[in-house]
Formats: structure tokens, sequence, C-alpha cells
């Protein structure tokens, strides 16, 4: 019975040395996979928590079954343009590293874009208009001369063409430079859909106007990131 306690003792200080010694492991891969996502997205504040048990299986391959990322800040391609994100957050399935790229499967994630970089993607200025609502601002030829109107409008993304069309267009009179009614009909010819295409394989599934910027949520069956 004494010999079999003390075996038990010595397996139990195994057990809880191989645990600090996985959890040491775990941690490094974190900070290092944070500082990768930090220089490659330029992201501020950047989070990351790393599946599976033991970790130390990930060594041989070279894979972790899910993760979990958070940035204060990043930035992300749209296009030939980049998009400055607040509050970002990604969860994933089962995370592979292949040579210097990490592939990702299941990806979802929210994130809120600036409406400074929404203009740069609409071409026009874009502000929060309230009640769910975008406001934005065309130069148009009126009356022998050219004017602002301002134009608040429905965001509803189309996830077939990745646009966010702006439906329900009205002028919005205090904005613009006459103050005479404006037909309908110019209204609608003014706005354009906006373009919403991401890198890395993701797709924009939901947009949420607020006062801080557009919320997107985005999701992606698999997603790959280059790591430097």
């Amino acid at each position: 019975m004494r010999r079999l306690l003390v075996w038990l003792a010595v397996l139990a200080v195994l057990g809880v040395g191989g645990w600090f010694g996985d959890a040491a492991l775990r941690d490094q891969a974190q900070q290092r996979v944070a500082a990768s996502l930090a220089e490659q997205l330029g992201a501020t504040g950047v989070g990351v928590r790393l599946g599976g048990w033991p970790f130390a299986a990930t060594l041989v391959t070279r894979t972790v079954p899910s993760t979990v990322i958070a940035a204060r800040t990043a930035s992300l391609d749209a296009g030939k343009r980049a998009l400055a994100l607040t509050d970002l957050t990604v969860t994933t399935g089962e995370v592979a590293l292949t040579g210097d790229e990490l592939r990702a499967s299941h990806v979802a994630g929210t994130a809120t874009i600036d409406y400074r970089s929404l203009e740069r993607l609409a071409g026009v200025p874009v502000e929060y208009a309230g009640n769910g609502r975008l406001g934005l601002s065309y130069r148009v030829a009126l009356l022998g001369r050219t004017i602002t109107v301002a134009v608040s409008a429905k965001p509803v993304l189309d996830t077939g063409t990745a646009t966010i069309q702006l439906t329900e267009p009205k002028a919005d009179l205090n904005g613009t430079q006459v103050g005479l009614p404006i037909d309908q009909s110019v209204i609608d010819s003014l706005v354009k859909p906006i373009e919403v295409h991401l890198d890395y394989g993701l797709r924009v599934t939901g947009v949420t106007p607020a006062a801080e910027g557009l919320g997107i949520a985005f999701a992606a069956d698999r997603a790959s990131l280059p790591l430097t």
C-alpha cells in the first residue's frame, strides 16, 4: 500500500510538471502568433488563445484545433484599399501552419470599420445618420451650378455581389445646399453600391451601422494568412 502511494505521488508530480511545461509552450506559441499577426495586420492590442491538449502535440502535427483572436485595432485589405478596423474578434476551427502560411477552417469574426475607411470604398463622404442609416454627400449639377446633396440611406448587404446596397435613399435638405425638394429620381441616380471584397478568402456576412463606425460580420470556410 505504501509503495502504491509513493508511485501515485510520483505520477502526480510528473503530471503537474507536464502541465506547467505544456502551458509554457502554449504561452510562447500564443505570443509568437500574436506578434506575427500584429506585424501582418498592423494590429494593436492583439490577444491569441490556441486550443488543443496536450499542446506539445502541435509541435509534431503543426496544427491546433481552434483559435480565438482579438485586436483593439487592425488593418485589413479590401481589394486595393486598406480598411481601418477596431474591436476585431475572430474564431476559427482547425489552424495548420504550412510553410510560411497559416491556413484556417471555419473562420468567423466581427469588427468595426471606421467611416473614413468606408469613404474610401464609397468614393464620397460617409457618416452615421442615425436610425440605422448612413449619411452620404454627393456633388451634383443642379439649377445651373454644382452643389452638395446630402442623402441618407439604409445599408443592406448583398452577399451574392459582396456589395452594400444603399436602400430607401432620401434627400436631407438640412445638409443640402439648396432648400428645395429634389426629385427622387435624382437621388436614386446618385447612390451606388459599395463594394466590400475582403482579402484572405474572407467574405462579409452582415453590416450594422452605428455612431462609432460600420459594424461588420465576416466568415470563411477556409482562409489563409501569410506570416512574415
